[in-house]
């Protein structure tokens, strides 16, 4: 609700001293409707539709329908709520039965994650992105505190990292560097500098001996600049006996991607290996990407295998920021 009402205030501490238990949201949805307001209205629906989806059985041919309706009346929802991220780490399936996640505020300092919940996400994105992995549902999905949790972009990008639906709550600032510093300071990780930008028509692998643009130099233009976009320490790619993967790495992890046909592994090898001045079959060179109008050097690696050709290109972990005039938020 905007404003604070000593009625709903007792409700909420009730429900936040035992989220597992249904009784107290269901009660308080009756007091919502009796008073009549259209968005304590939509609240009210919102928990009756939260609890009725969590307790309906997984091959109940309503839950599709169920789920859309939560998150239009969820959209319609104007309460927001502040409380300590504890009760989210512990309760997290209930208190997304509370209310939307973008509703919801959590003040982490004095939260402790599990090691193996914080580890999904590389210290270099958290930080640079200002978020706190904190806890995983039932379906898979991350449950991530985030300054920006309106941000569908962030949503996005870490969806693509993860390879896993994300779920972004607000964080509350106060405190939160000093969570990050305790969740992440034991971690070993590298630290990459963020990419905001989209690319510039010119961006790309600088063709060698002023090469004309063609199929092969575009597809490895995208896998090369779709990494940097995401923030990805290395682009690899690795031949096996009937198709070429492509592997993203953030710090320790790796995201498969979709990967050229394996046919094209020798046409890709043969123009990263000229435009990275390898002319051995194993070898080191650097490949010079154009980003957003600035150079920067690749480190490649390429060694023979069974299979083929493996390629392994590391993005360094300073990316320069664009020109001022060509920044949209400058």
């Amino acid at each position: 609700m905007t404003h604070s009402d000593p009625t709903a205030d007792a409700f909420i501490r009730r429900i936040l001293a035992d989220p597992a238990d249904p009784l107290p949201r269901l009660v308080f949805a009756d007091w919502l409707e009796e008073t009549g307001t259209s968005s304590n209205l939509a609240w009210a629906r919102f928990l009756r539709l939260a609890d009725e989806l969590a307790n309906a059985p997984a091959d109940d041919p309503r839950r599709p329908k169920l789920a859309d309706e939560l998150r239009r009346v969820g959209s319609l929802v104007r309460a927001r709520l502040t409380y300590r991220a504890e009760v989210l780490v512990a309760y997290p399936e209930a208190m997304l039965q509370v209310l939307p996640p973008r509703c919801m505020v959590v003040n982490p300092q004095w939260v402790t994650v599990p090691a193996a919940v914080v580890e999904l996400v590389p210290e270099s994105v958290a930080r640079d992105r200002k978020l706190l992995p904190m806890t995983l549902l039932g379906d898979g999905s991350v449950v991530i505190g985030a300054t920006h949790p309106d941000d569908r972009r962030l949503a996005d990008q870490l969806n693509f990292i993860l390879n896993k639906p994300i779920v972004l709550v607000g964080v509350v600032d106060s405190g939160f560097d000093a969570a990050l510093d305790r969740h992440y300071g034991q971690l070993e990780t590298e630290s990459v500098d963020s990419v905001h930008y989209l690319w510039l028509p010119t961006d790309g692998v600088r063709p060698p001996a002023d090469r004309p643009a063609d199929p092969i130099t575009r597809l490895v233009d995208v896998l090369i600049l779709d990494a940097v976009v995401h923030l990805a320490s290395a682009l690899e790619l690795v031949p096996e006996a009937d198709r070429l993967d492509a592997w993203y790495w953030f710090g320790g992890l790796r995201r498969k991607v979709e990967a050229p046909p394996a046919r094209q592994l020798g046409s890709i090898v043969a123009y990263i290996r000229e435009a990275a001045g390898i002319p051995a079959r194993d070898g080191v060179g650097e490949l010079v990407l154009t980003y957003w109008g600035q150079a920067r050097w690749l480190p490649v690696r390429i060694a023979e295998t069974p299979h083929g050709p493996h390629v392994h290109i590391a993005i360094p972990p300073k990316a320069p920021d664009p020109p001022a005039a060509l920044n949209p938020a400058a």
